[in-house]
């Protein structure tokens, strides 16, 4: 598409040329960027890795910018357009931050540019040159959050994909709960994660999964606190998600399951639990096993601040990975039953064919003994 849209624009100057400032710098910028757009072109096609910068459409701004200097209408024109296609590529390539960081530097230009290259006295019109920025700042931010939303949903499901992949019987549940706490660190480039689910041996006891930034992930069993220890982590309803994002003062949004709106909190609860945490911000989820209750999960120290999406997004992701904890256990169950059912194969096999004659010969050397 950058090849097409260099060639185009080439091809409509060189048919319909506008009375610009400099028409021959025009040709040869043109020119120049159609090659440049060509060999990008041909490295994408090889997929060499050149072609995946994050600084790409800067480059391409940079071009834009060449020819708008060289144009005469600065704010208007077919170099105009050019600055979507750069906030398209930043977008749907890097996310909703990459996309908006272009639209606002392309718009403030487009905004020096115009000042500096209008006519000045009473031939000087404002709106010409607000107009166009104007609408690439609309127009960008509305293109910036469809390509981040693209990006963030990319990510969500290969999350929900190596979650499934990471969920095998032979690696141990303990090992595979803290695997899949990794990645939904990593995903949310968060300081930590925390699981507190309900010991089954027990059922009066919990059992504690931690992961931290920077700390390697084990496979160690994780440590058994009693209920009255727990609670501090369990919230007196086990429908109603939690988050707490402290800036200044502390801000405690309770977000209910049931009606899918947010809830007054209480501050002091989600202080004592920042408090324990060891976090400003954090997200929690109640965690359920055909649809009762059987602990929490956080998600803290993160950059940014959590919304509805992410408390139904995560919600979703431990729905699924529920299943696959209980599926495990029963695994891990059918392999210790068949394990012992081969022991006891093995020991009546050695008793029928091996520890009979053996008495039998014993009983016989025995009854020769007292004969002699």
């Amino acid at each position: 598409m950058r090849f097409m849209l260099a060639a185009t624009a080439l091809l409509v100057v060189f048919m319909d040329p506008e009375p610009d400032r400099y028409p021959r710098l025009i040709y040869i910028a043109l020119a120049l960027y159609t090659i440049y757009s060509a060999v990008i072109c041909s490295l994408s096609v090889r997929r060499s890795a050149l072609v995946a910068t994050p600084y790409m459409h800067w480059f391409d701004m940079g071009w834009y910018l060449a020819f708008m200097l060289l144009s005469s209408s600065s704010s208007s024109g077919i170099f105009f357009s050019f600055f979507f296609f750069a906030i398209l590529v930043a977008s749907f390539g890097w996310g909703y931050a990459a996309g908006l960081q272009l639209t606002l530097v392309s718009a403030a230009v487009i905004t020096l540019v115009g000042v500096l290259t209008a006519p000045q006295g009473p031939a000087f019109q404002l709106n010409r040159v607000i107009l166009p920025s104007i609408q690439l700042v609309i127009l960008g931010f509305l293109i910036s959050r469809w390509g981040g939303f693209k990006i963030n949903l990319r990510n969500r499901l290969q999350l929900l994909k190596d979650v499934t992949v990471l969920s095998n019987p032979r690696f141990g549940i303990d090992r595979t709960i803290t695997a899949v706490l990794e990645s939904l660190r990593a995903f949310y480039k968060a300081d930590g994660a925390l699981l507190l689910v309900v010991a089954k041996e027990s059922g009066e006891s919990y059992r504690i999964y931690r992961v931290r930034r920077g700390s390697p992930a084990t496979g160690a069993s994780p440590p058994v606190i009693a209920a009255e220890p727990a609670a501090l982590f369990l919230l007196p309803s086990p429908y109603e998600a939690v988050i707490h994002h402290k800036d200044g003062q502390g801000q405690t949004s309770f977000y209910d399951l049931n009606s899918r709106q947010f809830l007054p909190g209480d501050s002091a609860l989600g202080d004592r639990l920042a408090s324990a945490l060891e976090s400003t911000n954090y997200l929690s989820v109640p965690v359920h096993d055909h649809n009762e209750p059987i602990g929490r999960l956080y998600v803290f120290g993160v950059p940014h601040r959590f919304d509805s999406s992410a408390v139904d997004f995560v919600l979703q992701l431990m729905n699924q990975i529920t299943p696959l904890m209980e599926n495990m256990r029963l695994v891990d169950s059918l392999a210790s039953d068949a394990a012992e059912q081969e022991r006891q194969r093995i020991a009546r096999d050695i008793h029928d064919s091996v520890i009979q004659p053996y008495v039998g010969l014993q009983l016989g050397i025995a009854a020769l003994a007292q004969k002699l």
